[in-house]
């Protein structure tokens, strides 16, 4: 997908209310905004594996001796040397690296010194050994080893404790009063509602990556009996008139 038709996408319904407390926004606005976007527009995008990924065999030493011992500890998983694709950057200490032979795109970008990786990178609260965590005086990440604490950790930066609280959806708090009211949320999200965009001021607007953009009301819209009756019930709740602000931004 490119940035043009996830634009799109993100703004092909005719109001929306991304934020809470969010008066109804008109398409033609998010429109207008988006086809007049400053050219050093900048977007984070992140893309959560859920522990999907192989990290080892993403990021290979290339160098003989890391090399050997990478190969010793992967045993039958490690990557053949002849296969990884070499890197011509050098990390601080002078060792080598290659990626994983599939990933030949990220390799040019790393080239082209346009994008790098951050590697050994942990939710860790200080740094310990194992002589600490059997003593029990390391302080360690709230259940550590659990698949499950630690994803929840990756979204939300806190790992001493849980709260449904992301660090996408904090920023957003802090931000939104400056961005342009463009009938964009700050957080778009491709995967609906999660933890890592969920502010507490700021919620999560949800796209499709394919067909209309915004995700649509089950039914709505469908020709069987049951699409053209809750589409028929839908448009009248909508077609009142509400006389109260609150019931007018829930409708």
């Amino acid at each position: 997908m490119n940035r043009r038709s996830f634009l799109t996408h993100s703004c092909a319904l005719g109001t929306c209310a991304p934020t809470i407390g969010t008066s109804l926004l008109s398409l033609a606005a998010a429109r207008d905004a988006a086809a007049q976007s400053a050219p050093d527009y900048k977007a984070l995008v992140c893309i959560l594996l859920a522990g999907g990924n192989d990290s080892y065999n993403m990021l290979v030493p290339t160098d003989s001796d890391q090399y050997n011992a990478y190969a010793a500890i992967r045993s039958d998983l490690a990557l053949p040397g002849q296969d990884l694709l070499a890197l011509n950057a050098v990390s601080s200490d002078g060792a080598s690296f290659g990626v994983h032979p599939g990933m030949a795109a990220l390799q040019q970008l790393i080239g082209d010194q346009d994008a790098s990786l951050v590697a050994n990178v942990g939710t860790l609260l200080e740094p310990f050994n194992a002589a600490a965590v059997d003593a029990g005086t390391a302080r360690l990440p709230v259940g550590l080893f659990s698949h499950a604490d630690q994803i929840s950790q990756w979204q939300t930066a806190v790992p001493d404790g849980r709260t449904s609280v992301g660090w996408a959806g904090r920023i957003a708090d802090l931000a939104q009063a400056s961005n342009p009211a463009n009938g964009i949320g700050m957080n778009v999200s491709l995967s609906g509602s999660n933890t890592f965009q969920s502010g507490r001021t700021t919620d999560t607007f949800s796209i499709s990556p394919a067909g209309t953009g915004a995700i649509g009301i089950n039914s709505y819209g469908d020709t069987d009996d049951f699409g053209e009756y809750r589409t028929r019930v839908l448009d009248q709740v909508l077609q009142v008139q509400q006389p109260h602000a609150l019931r007018r931004a829930f409708s």
